[in-house]
């Protein structure tokens, strides 16, 4: 991301302190003119909070447990006039959309998760992500492409499919919980990726941090790091947020160029994130023997032992809706 866009989402934190500083405001002023009582309650906390950093600054002896006690009572009472009047307890509260960083973005000298997210969504905007995720979510995901007759000594395809997409569900809307990570493989064209899309477009909406990358582009990122150090905090930053997002979507492994280097960025990736409590989606067209033969045994293990893992089957639906199957 530039420095004016990541500018302009700064400028975005300060119009939104500004707004809710003027919505408290005049949340005050309206309350102050129906309720007297509340003005002079809030002038009695200033006073005494005013009293105690004038005496802590002249050395003299404060109170300050009684202090706090005494205040404490006020706005209790506070919240008690404004909820016999038909308020809010904390209607006169400061207001953050927030509440971790209040609203600046920051918390100390890291950036809060909101700001974070802000900034994936921007780059999703920039590259049209979000666009797709308009159309590829689960609200439009569509059985009838899969085939209801059975597949040999499998279930039918839409069978399989039906329960692959509630499991899929459950996985996004347990999330906050619990943090598993998924292997989506099998033939072309059978829906993985959209199904990568789905639980993505789930989680963006619940505020966690999601980046999706294909397979080039996961590569190249790690490439640059590794091999580019002078190029400077932009590739510092991409490669920390693979660390450290919420879910990171690797699609189409298997379609880049596989090396030593590779192979061996894959595993520490993926270890790492199994070390951090993060979890990891990833699809392929590669069958799980040639997942082993083409990475190592150490990235098929921790595949194996760490990921749900979903054998997509079907007919290929690119295929079906190019020639106007459905």
């Amino acid at each position: 991301m530039d420095n004016a866009t990541f500018r302009t989402l700064l400028r975005a934190y300060e119009e939104t302190r500004a707004n809710n500083q003027r919505l408290v405001q005049q949340r005050r002023q309206q309350v102050y003119r129906e309720l007297p009582a509340l003005a002079e309650l809030d002038r009695t906390i200033a006073s005494l909070a005013s009293d105690q950093g004038r005496a802590m600054l002249n050395g003299q002896p404060v109170d300050l447990a009684g202090l706090d006690r005494r205040i404490l009572e006020l706005s209790e009472k506070k919240s008690h006039i404004l909820e016999q009047n038909g308020y809010p307890a904390d209607y006169l509260d400061p207001v953050y959309q927030c509440p971790k960083c209040r609203d600046t973005g920051y918390i100390g000298n890291e950036k809060c998760s909101c700001l974070r997210q802000k900034i994936v969504d921007k780059v999703y905007e920039q590259s049209n992500i979000k666009t797709k995720l308009e159309t590829e979510n689960f609200s439009n995901f569509r059985l009838d492409y899969y085939s209801d007759q059975p597949a040999g000594d499998r279930p039918s395809p839409r069978e399989y499919m039906t329960r692959v997409v509630a499991d899929c569900r459950e996985y996004a809307a347990g999330f906050s919980a619990r943090k598993d990570n998924i292997l989506f493989y099998g033939s072309p064209g059978v829906g993985k990726t959209f199904l990568t899309n789905c639980i993505a477009k789930e989680l963006l909406d619940q505020g966690f941090m999601v980046i999706y990358l294909t397979s080039f582009q996961f590569f190249d990122i790690l490439s640059e790091y590794v091999f580019r150090r002078d190029a400077g905090r932009d590739s510092e930053m991409s490669f920390r947020y693979i660390l450290n997002c919420d879910l990171l979507i690797i699609d189409d492994l298997g379609t880049e160029v596989v090396n030593s280097f590779v192979s061996s960025q894959l595993f520490q990736c993926l270890n790492q994130r199994l070390l951090s409590g993060k979890a990891t989606i990833i699809s392929s067209n590669l069958s799980l023997s040639r997942l082993k033969d083409t990475y190592s045994e150490r990235v098929y293990s921790r595949i194996i032992e760490n990921y749900r893992i979903y054998n997509i089957y079907g007919d290929d639906i690119r295929v079906m809706k190019g020639l106007g199957g459905l």
